[in-house]
């Protein structure tokens, strides 16, 4: 089988990337600049006939569209890179550019990046689309405020894989939640470690005949409220 994964370089990942290289899956991993993931590179000498390296701007149309071209067939495509922000912004000093910004990241990446390898997904026999989105994203759970930026762009992941489920019933459609994790994102007093985390999302997508497509699901296989 073969993945695809954004933000290859670092955190979640290159955790996805290293587990799923040790379980002798190929791999592609998309990522900015590989020259600042030493780590990644390291993957690349063990494991060199498994894993593919490309450099690619999530933001860019050409660079994405480019990229993508060399993509022929695809089982997995786990949009997986993301931005938080806003943290140091309270609500009415929140600026648009840190809006735009994380948009073009959370939201509108994921859609042209799947846009862009949907013909490859199609050639897979079981093709699975996982977007990695976060409880802060879900409405009912919301009781923290703040974050809007952040929040308000994994709701809109939310319901872009939603709709992509109803458009796209040949290929399941999952966004999910990593938990808490200890990432430079989640800091390094979050619940779980990054390895626990990738263990549990990549149970999901082996289980992925569990869930309905369009489904939110935590690491730990439960389902979330929207």
């Amino acid at each position: 089988m073969t993945y695809l994964i954004t933000g290859a370089g670092r955190g979640i990942g290159l955790e996805f990337t290293r587990q799923l290289l040790e379980d002798k899956k190929n791999v592609i991993a998309w990522l900015r600049d590989p020259e600042k993931s030493p780590e990644l590179k390291k993957l690349k000498e063990k494991f060199s006939n498994q894993l593919q390296i490309q450099k690619v701007d999530i933001t860019s149309h050409d660079s994405i569209a480019q990229a993508a071209k060399s993509v022929t067939t695809l089982d997995v495509l786990i949009n997986n890179a993301g931005v938080l922000l806003d943290k140091d912004y309270t609500f009415h000093k929140l600026p648009k550019k840190v809006l735009q910004d994380t948009f073009d990241v959370n939201v509108y990446a994921p859609i042209e990046v799947t846009q862009n390898l949907l013909p490859a997904l199609q050639k897979s026999s079981s093709p699975v689309l996982v977007n990695v989105s976060s409880k802060m994203g879900s409405i009912d759970d919301n009781s923290g405020g703040a974050y809007y930026a952040y929040r308000i762009s994994k709701t809109a992941v939310n319901m872009f894989t939603k709709s992509f489920s109803v458009d796209h019933p040949n290929i399941k459609a999952l966004c999910v939640h990593p938990g808490w994790v200890q990432t430079d994102m989640g800091g390094a007093g979050a619940a779980i470690t990054k390895e626990q985390s990738v263990a549990g999302l990549l149970k999901v997508i082996a289980e992925h005949q569990k869930y309905k497509s369009g489904s939110f699901v935590e690491y730990s296989g439960k389902e979330l409220p929207w």
